[in-house]
């Protein structure tokens, strides 16, 4: 059996409808094995679906029960859920919340025939409550034996199959990434541009308590692709949107604002727009590399610069 598990908010769960969680990944089993495995990585309450399912290559089968516990300080059992269409025969299930025990038995309906593996007897559904520590820790669900009962699985004469079992893969639950990007900042338009050229906004940190020092990533909200790249007065504010994904692939994000202040035309900085500002950029015309005479910055002083100029005419 494997528990094949997916992350959702408890109020997503439950606006969602329970069809939308029918989509996890199936994950692999080895021939003839019970293995509870799940998604390696939960938030503080997430819902985490484990799926109870029959390793790829098992004898033909129709029905199967499993002992399960279940780690009640991190985790809170929701319920069942119903496992592969073929499994309409629920025999039994219980649950003891203060011992984190489950039990439970799945069947096909007469006449339905029989099954191999790589199916799912029976979905769990359990809500994350706290975060382990250290992390992750192994062994929050998994196989337990009794003194009566048995995991097994039933083939159609009855004959029991006792697979080997494998317990739950490690499961992180963490509180995700914290992110702390760089300060705003506010510069002012050089002379003979519309830009600020060379810029440095610094660069966010971010630490997470899962795996190693999380993935940071960001845009802008001006479309440029380095951080290098012209700061365009037209564009200002200019937001940085900084984001940390950690091992367990949750993340968090930030902002920075970069303000590009002063008075666009005015290139000589003479806090007046007029002739003077034209005559610089018919100085420039043409192609313009270093965005000199350029009051939009697209690498050209042309007939657009004059406009944008002389919608700006006058004292600043």
């Amino acid at each position: 059996m494997s528990h094949r598990a997916v992350r959702r908010t408890f109020g997503a769960l439950v606006s969602a409808g329970i069809a939308c969680l029918f989509g996890a990944v199936a994950s692999a089993t080895p021939p003839g094995v019970m293995a509870l495995e799940a998604d390696p990585c939960a938030g503080v309450l997430d819902v985490v679906i484990v799926d109870v399912a029959i390793g790829a290559t098992a004898k033909p089968w129709v029905g199967g029960q499993a002992l399960i516990a279940y780690d009640t300080t991190h985790l809170f059992f929701v319920g069942p859920m119903s496992g592969d269409p073929i499994f309409d025969l629920p025999i039994y299930f219980a649950s003891n919340p203060v011992l984190g025990h489950i039990d439970l038995a799945n069947g096909i309906a007469p006449g339905g025939g029989d099954t191999n593996g790589d199916v799912v007897l029976s979905r769990l559904v359990f809500l994350t409550l706290a975060t382990p520590s250290p992390c992750p820790v192994a062994d929050l669900v998994w196989f337990r034996s009794d003194p009566v009962f048995e995991t097994r699985l039933s083939m159609e004469d009855g004959t029991p199959i006792n697979p080997t079992l494998q317990s739950l893969n490690p499961l992180s639950i963490t509180d995700g990434p914290t992110i702390t990007p760089p300060a705003d900042q506010s510069w002012a338009l050089p002379l003979l541009a519309g830009c600020v050229i060379g810029g440095n906004p610094g660069f966010a940190t971010a630490t997470s308590p899962c795996g190693g020092a999380p993935v940071i990533t960001w845009q802008r909200s001006d479309g440029e692709l380095t951080l290098t790249a012209p700061y365009r007065y037209l564009d200002s504010p200019i937001i940085i949107e900084w984001t940390a994904t950690d091992d367990c692939g949750n993340s968090a994000s930030a902002d920075q604002v970069i303000a590009v202040t002063g008075c666009l035309g005015d290139l000589n900085g003479d806090s007046v727009v007029n002739g003077a500002d034209i005559a610089i950029i018919l100085g420039f015309w043409g192609v313009t590399p270093l965005y000199l005479g350029d009051l939009n910055c697209d690498g050209l002083a042309d007939g657009v610069d004059i406009a944008l100029l002389l919608g700006n005419w006058g004292p600043c």
